[in-house]
């Protein structure tokens, strides 16, 4: 996730911009939420490789699936930005299905091999948000975008608030939790994997990590 975003979502306000797809208004009280953030792995790379045109038409791939999963499941799209999008839902198992469901849905062949070229990377977090215009405010879309961040191509990590939300979600399982040091948290978080017991297909074959990967790497650090 690029830095500019991380630093508006850290503010916990998802921004208006040139290019931004926002699918709800805001007003209401608040409520709890749980924030779903896929972001394609790769893409800065891949459009300087493959250049404007395909990285374009991968973006609107990338659209098309995230607004499938996100109708299939009773999520809300807040905002949808080339190669990264944040999606509320009003039930963590749900939003948890629709992580697992995105996944499956970017690795599926077509007519003209992979949906998408590129792995995906999701985080999750769930708590208490205020609709605003255009978003939400509130923690939980930092921590989200926090797990998003460091979830390698075909991870998706989920924070304790969504697995204490979920309870036992029949279909998923989750993994030895990871404790981790996250920039701008102060303390540190267990990021708990989600595993479908169905296998997924195979993620695209990789090319070695982007420099956007070695940046954010370099910007937390994992407890043992």
């Amino acid at each position: 996730m690029t830095l500019d975003r991380l630093q508006a979502v850290t503010h916990g306000v998802a921004p208006r911009r040139l290019g931004v797809v926002t699918e709800e208004r805001g007003g209401g009280p608040a409520a709890i939420r749980t924030f779903l953030i896929p972001d394609v792995r790769g893409y800065t790379r891949y459009t300087q490789e493959h250049g404007d045109e395909a990285a374009a038409a991968l973006a609107a791939r990338f659209a098309a699936l995230v607004r499938a999963s996100v109708a299939e499941f009773g999520g809300a799209l807040i905002e949808l930005r080339g190669d990264e999008a944040l999606v509320a839902f009003s039930s963590a198992r749900e939003a948890l299905r629709a992580a697992v469901d995105l996944q499956r849905r970017s690795r599926e062949e077509t007519d003209d091999g992979l949906a998408l070229p590129l792995g995906l990377g999701i985080g999750l977090d769930s708590g208490e948000a205020v609709p605003t215009e255009g978003g939400y405010r509130g923690g939980a879309l930092n921590l989200a975008a926090r797990l998003c961040s460091i979830a390698q191509p075909g991870q998706i990590f989920a924070s304790e608030g969504v697995i204490h939300l979920a309870r036992r979600v029949p279909g998923l399982r989750f993994g030895q939790p990871r404790t981790v040091r996250l920039k701008g948290i102060s303390e540190r978080v267990r990021a708990i994997p989600v595993v479908p017991e169905v296998p997924l297909p195979p993620l695209p074959a990789a090319k070695g990590p982007s420099g956007r990967r070695v940046r954010l790497r370099a910007a937390i650090a994992v407890a043992d």
